[in-house]
């Protein structure tokens, strides 16, 4: 799988999130270019963590915003949550696939941010 490249068309318009989103496009890339398990598992639980406050803070925004699919939205940040605490636990058992984790961050950085995430500053831009 080639690696994640951030474009500025990627932006929602919000510095904190598109700062964040930027930076998850790096830790994905530090995934993929870990060299042995021991890396791979600092690098792995780094983008986790981070995953995990970069929704809590997406949420907040939301939240500030008033914006009307925000139920929706925390359910697909909890969805997935739940796929990474799965390859979380198979890391942990040795069953880990990285291709899972490839597939699971191609789904989530580029079809989550380029389409729920948009959709968030669009709305915000129209309500201004």
């Amino acid at each position: 799988m080639s690696k994640f490249t951030w474009r500025d068309d990627y932006r929602i318009g919000y510095d904190l999130v598109d700062g964040q989103h930027e930076h998850l496009f790096k830790l994905a890339n530090k995934v993929f270019d870990a060299k042995d398990k021991h890396a791979l598992k600092h690098c792995v639980q780094e983008l986790f963590r981070y995953v995990r406050k970069h929704f809590r803070d997406e949420e907040r925004l939301m939240s500030q915003l008033n914006y009307p699919d925000y139920d929706h939205h925390v359910q697909l940040h909890n969805e997935i949550e739940l796929r990474l605490s799965k390859i979380d636990a198979e890391f942990k058992t040795d069953q880990f696939s990285i291709t899972a984790l490839q597939i699971l961050m191609n789904d989530w950085l580029l079809d989550h941010i380029l389409g729920a995430d948009k959709l968030i500053g669009s709305w915000a831009r129209k309500q201004q």
